[in-house]
């Protein structure tokens, strides 16, 4: 409930007192509103809790919530701190996500060199996009990290391709290389999938929780949680030789 009343069209002014929340976002809530910002006063008999029920002059203010802007705002500033208090973020755990960033980034360098090695292409470097609510400094501890790498297409690509399927395969729009010689998703050891998988069987300390590859949709990825973080890994290959990490995407 807390996430719809912060929708990203909900408009609050907390000077003025006005909470604006388009009624539209709320059609499963009968008694929520009848238009954009009239919001019915049974609504609101759920946040007693919050709105400190044994405020008697809180509690007057309830019947008369349309026009009484001073109960708005008391609102207002109620709900903004109960927020602010479930979805508060610490150091620790800012600093455990920035950790488990560089982890992620050192398995995608590690693969890259691998990969580049074996199919006689130059390692090309990768650049990273931070997507989602890290992108725009809002995350709260329970945000994913969700990270989009940037990679040559051509450390994808042998420079001899003599799988058939392959062959059909590496000029279409998807350019997806078959299962044996998938070097993100593929069985091959050096897959990233392979690698990750490596690190995950391998760990002794319980510190790698999760490995979802998601290859066969629209933007394939990888699910992962490791240090207690979850993270959302995808790898776009673009046609360049190189790619730099100044870039800026």
């Amino acid at each position: 409930m807390f996430s719809l009343l912060m929708s990203k069209n909900t408009k609050i002014d907390e000077d003025k007192g006005i909470i604006n929340i388009p009624s539209k976002n709320f059609k499963n809530f009968e008694n929520f509103a009848k238009n954009d910002g009239e919001i019915k006063e049974l609504f609101f008999e759920r946040f007693y809790s919050i709105i400190n029920e044994n405020n008697e002059e809180n509690s007057n203010e309830l019947s008369n919530i349309g026009n009484n802007s001073k109960f708005v705002q008391i609102f207002v500033g109620n709900i903004k701190e109960y927020l602010d208090n479930i979805y508060k973020i610490s150091q620790k755990e800012i600093k455990e996500r920035e950790m488990t960033e560089i982890w992620i980034e050192k398995q995608i360098e590690k693969w890259l060199r691998i990969i580049c090695k074996r199919s006689g292409n130059k390692y090309g470097g990768f650049s990273k996009i931070i997507a989602g609510s890290n992108l725009y400094g809002i995350q709260t501890s329970s945000t994913d990290l969700d990270i989009i790498f940037i990679i040559p297409k051509n450390c994808l690509i042998p420079k001899s391709i003599k799988c058939p399927k392959c062959k059909n395969e590496i000029n279409s729009i998807n350019s997806r290389m078959c299962k044996k010689h998938d070097l993100t998703f593929g069985s091959s050891d050096d897959s990233l999938y392979k690698i990750l998988y490596k690190v995950f069987s391998d760990d002794k300390e319980k510190k790698f929780l999760k490995l979802n590859p998601i290859a066969n949709t629209t933007v394939p990825l990888f699910d992962i949680n490791f240090n207690g973080i979850d993270m959302d890994i995808m790898i776009a290959p673009i046609a360049r030789d190189e790619v730099s990490d100044t870039w800026n995407f």
